[in-house]
């Protein structure tokens, strides 16, 4: 795979992370290492109303199998969960809860081969509990600033052995391009709220009411507190696209200028070569402080246009590079900058960083990268 290719999977990826965000970092979250069970307040329905799952009243012999097991072991009764959204989060056989405590819910993962029980996960589940009920005063003010659980039913914890996540849906959207100007007051919010709740939670995960995009985020144990400025250089850290949008608005007046009949800058692999004020810089490191060191830069060109025998491509070349060198670098190197010709042309230059250092004249670097 070329490394143009490995960039534009990762650029893709920036994309898509909210549908199994709750989930960018958080996926593994969501993503069983063993057993993933959740325990939950109430569900809710759409109109607010208190909905209990029944139990399962004809069971199989897997299920049946599952439920002796656990009420011999723990002397208590169990129903089996049908809850597709519990299992979604889990690896077991069969979801349980004990029919003294049904907002506990736990699984049990069995062995097909000769029916016997590999393990269950109850004790983790009751570790769950524990920080669910720490969080459980502040619930309603989470909902007031108009989060959800991740299904837009209860708020729930999800846990993984001793891990336990927080899996939230706003009532809006998560666009990275305001985010800070109008989102990170409200997001500070339900992070103090969390803090408040002293719950010793690993993460915590926002998809947004589109599932376009979401917000994820590692806690620090419940007795560190960051300030707001710390808040947002770590989700800038965990979401570069927050770093991207910001350099892209501090440039947009040069860009602007800088685009002509001939290019624009944007990247049509990720769709936006017809705007191209959005997403032409893509962010690939950053240091402590979330500040991009190292980015790749997307412009999209004429139809069939790059090649020798075109007499504006030395121009062009030239304004791109004096724009990175005069605004961009040094401080944020760029690697690469890809060149594609709009749809649907399938010419392209790839210029790498050490490429523009060698070649200080614009038609040996062409020659070079048209192989002439």
């Amino acid at each position: 795979m070329s490394k143009k290719m490995k960039v534009l999977i990762c650029m893709a990826g920036f994309f898509i992370a909210a549908i199994v965000l709750s989930f960018s970092f958080f996926h593994s979250a969501e993503t069983p290492l063993s057993n993933e069970t959740e325990t939950i307040v109430k569900e809710t329905n759409a109109d607010g109303v208190t909905k209990e799952i029944e139990p399962k009243l004809e069971l199989t012999e897997t299920e049946q199998l599952a439920k002796d097991y656990a009420e011999e072991k723990y002397g208590f009764e169990v129903d089996v969960i049908e809850d597709d959204v519990a299992k979604i989060y889990s690896s077991a056989d069969v979801i349980l809860s004990p029919k003294n405590d049904e907002d506990i819910r736990f699984g049990v993962l069995i062995n097909h081969s000769d029916h016997s029980i590999i393990e269950d996960d109850y004790q983790f589940a009751l570790e769950a509990d524990k920080e669910l009920q720490k969080l459980t005063p502040f619930l309603p003010a989470i909902e007031d600033l108009g989060f959800t659980g991740s299904d837009n039913t209860g708020i729930r914890l999800n846990y993984i052995e001793e891990s336990t996540f927080l899996s939230l849906r706003s009532d809006k959207e998560v666009n990275f391009k305001n985010f800070i100007e109008e989102e990170l007051d409200r997001y500070y919010e339900l992070y103090q709220l969390i803090k408040k709740s002293q719950a010793n939670l690993t993460s915590f995960s926002v998809s947004g009411s589109d599932e376009e995009n979401g917000i994820s985020l590692y806690l620090e144990p419940p007795s560190m507190v960051k300030t707001k400025e710390e808040f947002l250089t770590t989700l800038k850290i965990n979401h570069l696209e927050l770093v991207n949008h910001e350099i892209e608005s501090q440039y947009a007046t040069e860009v602007k200028n800088l685009n002509n009949e001939r290019f624009n800058f944007g990247n049509h692999y990720d769709h936006t070569y017809d705007n191209p004020f959005d997403s032409w810089l893509h962010c690939t490191e950053i240091n402590e402080v979330a500040e991009c060191t190292s980015a790749v830069l997307a412009v999209t060109y004429q139809e069939d246009k790059l090649n020798s025998s075109n007499p504006h491509l030395n121009e062009d070349l030239t304004s791109i590079f004096k724009f990175i060198e005069t605004h961009l670098e040094p401080e944020i190197k760029i690697e690469f900058v890809y060149i594609d010709g709009k749809a649907p042309s399938i010419e392209n230059l790839e210029i790498g960083y050490e490429d523009r250092m060698a070649y200080e004249n614009i038609d040996e670097l062409i020659a070079f990268l048209l192989n002439e």
